[in-house]
This record gives structure tokens, sequence and C-alpha cells, in this order.
């Protein structure tokens, strides 16, 4: 689930991939298309068709300007999203249709650096266990965005470790859930990543920022912080913890103003909760 410019967009069943208008009314989302209603205009087949949500959906799902870039365990799908927001249609595929899952492709979370390096814009898939791969956008002949793996940033040098969950940017900086601890990050002048630092105090199964605020939902693990209760907390610019939800969603996204929170806890709806 992302919020950008007054809109939710949601993966997932039953809708495949969709879109909400939240600015008339916060709490009485408007829907503006789901793919589910017209699933040719939404993959045309050829050159796609075949769009499955555990296979190109369930894993990330990023907005960048008039695309989104939705990522699942076979790979990643382009998505155009503007400048007509009333529907969407996919308009690259890796891998390509009728070829086996892609690990360069597979991401947990998918983020744009705030910086501008010098080779341009760049943006980063977080593997489960692998490593950040760096993309770089770019456009094909026919003028269709593409996205070209450049760089792994391995999590660790002795290998794969368990397992990055989410991941988004606050404050220009990077906060990557781990599962058991968040692991923070700087950008360089490159657009690189640095890591500055952990949060160790809790173990995170998602995360999400708004402009102010960052929200880490925390789940104990068996040889983690068990004396946190689970739930959602809010942590300010310096990381002081501020507020906390009682709530366990399988995936949430918070209102720009921090307002309101959406929040997905059955896997079959999304609940609205107005933030006091």
């Amino acid at each position: 689930m992302q919020i950008v410019n007054g809109s939710l967009f949601v993966t997932g069943v039953p809708f495949m991939f969709a879109r909400w208008d939240l600015t008339a009314d916060p709490e009485n989302p408007m829907q503006i298309y789901a793919a589910s209603d017209n699933v040719l205009q939404f993959s045309p087949d050829p050159p796609f068709g075949g769009w499955v949500e555990s296979a190109l959906g369930a894993g990330a799902l990023g907005i960048f300007g008039n695309f989104a870039v939705t990522s699942g365990n076979v790979g990643a799908s382009i998505i155009q999203v503007g400048p007509q927001v009333q529907v969407s249609t996919e308009v690259n595929r890796y891998p390509a249709v009728n070829s086996p899952p892609d690990a360069a492709y597979q991401y947990k979370a998918i983020i744009e650096a705030p910086i501008i390096g010098p080779q341009g814009p760049a943006i980063y898939g977080f593997t489960q266990q692998d490593g950040a791969v760096r993309l770089a956008p770019g456009l094909n002949p026919n003028g269709q965005p593409t996205l070209t793996p450049v760089l792994l940033n391995p999590y660790s040098p002795g290998g794969p470790v368990c397992c990055a969950v989410g991941a988004t940017v606050f404050q220009n900086q990077l906060f990557l859930a781990m599962r058991t601890q968040v692991w923070t990050f700087s950008f360089d002048q490159g657009a690189n990543l640095n890591r500055t630092g952990t949060m160790a105090q809790i173990n995170p199964v998602a995360i999400y920022s708004t402009p102010n605020f960052l929200y880490i939902e925390h789940q104990p693990t068996s040889n983690g912080n068990q004396s946190m209760q689970a739930g959602v907390y809010v942590f300010d610019r310096n990381q002081n913890n501020v507020n906390y939800f009682p709530i366990a969603p399988l995936s949430f996204a918070v209102s720009p103003d921090d307002s309101h929170f959406y929040s997905n806890e059955d896997d079959m709806s999304v609940k609205i909760y107005r933030i006091q």
C-alpha cells in the first residue's frame, strides 16, 4: 500500500492493482479503478498477460511519478499510472513472459533515492536476503520505461541474511526493516547507500513514513525484544517513540498529514483509523 498525491495504491486479491482517491473524503475513498475490472486493458496480451499478484505484486510497491513498480516472487512489473489517472497499464515486465523467475527483480521493498547522483536518479530494490539492487531508470527505443540493475549492495559480506521485510525513506535517510531490527542508511552525493546505524529495540514486520513521522510495526521474536507489546510504534524525526497503536496490520499506509491510518488486517478489507 502506498499513498501518493492524494491516491491510495494497493496490490493484491481481488483487485490486482487498484487506486482510490482520498482527496474528497479520506474516510470514504472513491475507487478510481481496479485492474481486475479490465484485465486486458491493464496487462495487454500480447505482449504481457498473465499478471498474478503473487508473481508480480506481493513483494513491493513503489510510485515514481507517472509509473508504479511492483514486485513478487517471479519478478517486477512497470505500470503506467499517469498522467491520465483513470486507467493503469502495464508497460514493461522483468523477466519477460514465459521466462524463469529473476532474482534481480524480486523485492520486498523498492524506493527512490532522495539525491540525484552524477549518473542520474537511482532506484533501489531490496531483496529478501541478499542485498539492495541499485536500478537505473531509463527508456527503451519505444519510449517505455526500463529498470536496469547496475549494482548489488550485499547486506552482509558473509552471505545472505534474514530478512528484509520493508523499507522507507524518512528525513532523507533510508530505514530498512530487517525483521529483528531496523538498519539506517544515508545517501552520499552519488546516491550511494552508506550504513549509519541500527534501531535494535524493535522487531519490524512493516514500515512506513510520512514527512514528519516514522511508523514501524513490531512483532516480538523468540530471540528479540519481547518487552515491547506487538503493535505499531510511531517515531519522530529524532527517533523518539511518540505514539503506539495496538493493531497488527498485514500492511498499512498513512496519509501525509498523519491524520488517517489505512490498515489491511485480514487480507480482505482495509480499515481506516482517524489519528487523534
